[in-house]
């Protein structure tokens, strides 16, 4: 597998070429600078050799160092140049794509002797040559150095095949023997390493803006992966990252926190910004149905809102693992109870009861450890079949926690004939009954708690259909 990193000037259509790779639109475009704010990932299969592609934001230099400038608060376009710099490090071949339409400026000169410095092969995409004109433009590119560079049309797919084959190719012959970056680049050892295996596991983390998202994504894997500011909606792609735990594989999805999961359009003036936010939660929501488990997180310090409680809505009606990251519980002096966070918690968003709370500190790390080894137990139980024993033993505690209705000759048979498992994923059952009877409408919680206190469905709602037949 060959990893490439697209580099470049904002608005130079490096995500519209990412997405041409992959073959999606996974990435958001707009005419907006700074719409790609992280790093994105995506793979494509291109003459039977997978490529990883790495789209980032756009800059204007790459960092010196890799890290931040100290003593004051970094800006959001210092933040994209440091993720822009990940990207560099993390890939095998660094493609630097230049808008034809506006030809070679200062601000690639000075990214490409900086990408020169890592000793990586180097790609030029001659990017937006639509026109005759713009492709005969493209002799000014070889000034930088890097050989022929490929016009490339993200619009019309023109010339993107040819810049596959060299990625293919990936210029064997003068490939150096060493892939690493400089070491001022990219922090060393993350404590999860990326993994290229078969994805089994997707963890969506979601919640509204500034809940701390990305600063639990960065704490998991031990590094910066996704850019952490206190301006609301700086993440607004879903920001796909794989790692290896313990064997299995799992995908963290960081989203965009979302605002309103209905954005009043004829309310709202119509910007592009505004537009990009749509957009947002809307990948947002298709997170969470592409998710095995969701990690919902909330402010330790805030109530839930109505938005939160629409997006717990969306889980319960996806069908969705669920585990509740309460973050942030460093603010309080003194630490309120586990037991007494979950309950609080449950309180407020009773439809998650069946949802595992984990109190969390993103910055203290407090916590951070647990919510791994809690997604996968969750996806696990999502999935989970129960044996003939298992259902034979449930439908008998179901059946002595149901009462008998009472009749003139004394108490009768039970009139709980069958438990059935239909479905996984969520897990669904079908409580079998006598047609003539009626059942109290508690009963469908009476066989769910059943269900959960013999089998293990840790953070998993359950579905239970109660059916009259003959009998």
């Amino acid at each position: 597998m060959r990893t490439i990193a697209l580099i470049g000037r904002t608005n130079v259509g490096k995500s519209s070429l990412f997405n041409r790779i992959i073959g999606s639109a996974k990435a958001l475009t707009s005419a907006l600078p700074h719409t790609t704010r992280d790093r994105n990932t995506g793979t494509t299969v291109w003459r039977g050799v997978t490529i990883r592609c790495i789209d980032s934001g756009g800059i204007e230099e790459l960092p010196a160092t890799g890290t931040r400038r100290g003593g004051r608060a970094p800006s959001i376009e210092e933040e994209i140049r440091v993720q822009a710099a990940h990207a560099v490090a993390d890939a095998d071949i660094l493609v630097l794509v230049v808008d034809a339409r506006d030809g070679l400026l200062p601000g690639e000169r000075a990214i490409a002797n900086t990408l020169r410095k890592t000793r990586k092969p180097i790609l030029i995409a001659w990017n937006k040559a639509e026109t005759k004109r713009l492709r005969d433009a493209i002799g000014d590119a070889y000034a930088l150095g890097f050989g022929d560079p490929t016009p490339t049309s993200a619009v019309t797919g023109m010339g993107v095949g040819d810049l596959l084959d060299r990625i293919v190719e990936g210029q064997k012959a003068g490939e150096p023997e060493s892939q690493q970056a400089n070491a001022d680049t990219l922090p060393s050892s993350p404590a999860l390493h990326p993994s290229s295996s078969t994805v089994a596991t997707r963890v969506a983390i979601v919640g509204e803006p500034n809940v701390g998202k990305s600063s639990l994504l960065n704490a998991i894997l031990g590094r910066e992966e996704v850019i952490v500011l206190p301006e609301p909606f700086t993440t607004r792609d879903v920001h796909d990252v794989d790692i290896t735990v313990d064997g299995q594989t799992i995908t963290l999805l960081d989203t965009a926190g979302i605002r309103r999961l209905a954005m009043r359009a004829a309310r709202s003036s119509h910007t592009t910004l505004e537009a990009i936010e749509r957009l947002a939660v809307r990948r947002s929501l298709a997170a969470i149905r592409r998710a095995t488990v969701v990690a919902l997180v909330l402010d330790a310090e805030a109530k839930a809102s109505r938005h939160t409680q629409q997006l717990a809505d969306a889980i319960v009606e996806e069908g969705r693992a669920c585990i509740i990251i309460v973050n942030k519980t460093d603010r309080f002096p003194e630490r309120p109870h586990h037991e007494t966070i979950t309950q609080t918690v449950h309180t407020r968003i009773p439809h998650l009861s069946w949802a595992p709370v984990l109190p969390t500190s993103a910055i203290a790390g407090s916590g951070v450890p647990a919510i791994l080894p809690a997604a996968i137990r969750a996806a696990f139980a999502w999935q989970r079949t129960l044996t003939p024993d298992q259902l034979a033993a449930i439908h008998a505690l179901v059946k002595r926690r149901i009462p008998r209705a009472k009749t003139k000759e004394g108490r009768r048979k039970s009139d709980i004939l069958e438990l059935q498992q239909t479905d996984t994923a969520p897990p669904a059952f079908t409580l079998k009954t006598r047609k003539r009877i009626r059942l109290p409408k508690a009963i469908p919680a009476i066989v769910e708690r059943a269900i959960r206190d013999s089998a293990d469905f840790f953070g998993t709602p359950i579905r239970i259909t109660v059916k009259s037949v003959k009998g």
